[in-house]
């Protein structure tokens, strides 16, 4: 049997460069990369740069306390308050709509509904 693969280089005319695609979508393949070159840090800093040697959450703060953004913590009181109407709200909401489907239970039982 013969080998009915074909490479992008089998199909390119001739004297058209390898770098181009051919593959009728226009695309332009450039050359290759250069080899990656490994750069290397500096393991201790720099006297002549100052903040070579510098890693965030190091040393202390410009400006002490929290930031103005945050305001203080909610006081657990009010968070159990705000629950506690909601859970209320919600037994609520329930009992009402149990008492509705017992009216039309009742209603649909009796024959006038």
């Amino acid at each position: 049997m013969g080998n009915d693969m074909s490479t992008a280089s089998d199909d390119l005319p001739e004297g058209k460069p390898a770098t181009e695609s051919s593959d009728g979508f226009g695309l332009q393949l450039g050359p290759p990369p250069g080899p990656l070159v490994a750069r290397s840090q500096p393991s201790t800093p720099n006297p002549a740069n100052p903040q070579a040697g510098l890693q965030p959450g190091a040393g202390r703060p410009l400006v002490e306390g929290p930031p103005m953004s945050v305001d203080d913590p909610v006081p657990a009181e009010t968070v159990n308050r705000i629950a506690g109407i909601g859970a209320l709200a919600l037994a609520g909401l329930v009992a009402l709509i149990v008492a509705i489907v017992a009216i039309l239970v009742v209603l649909g039982v009796t024959g006038h509904l």
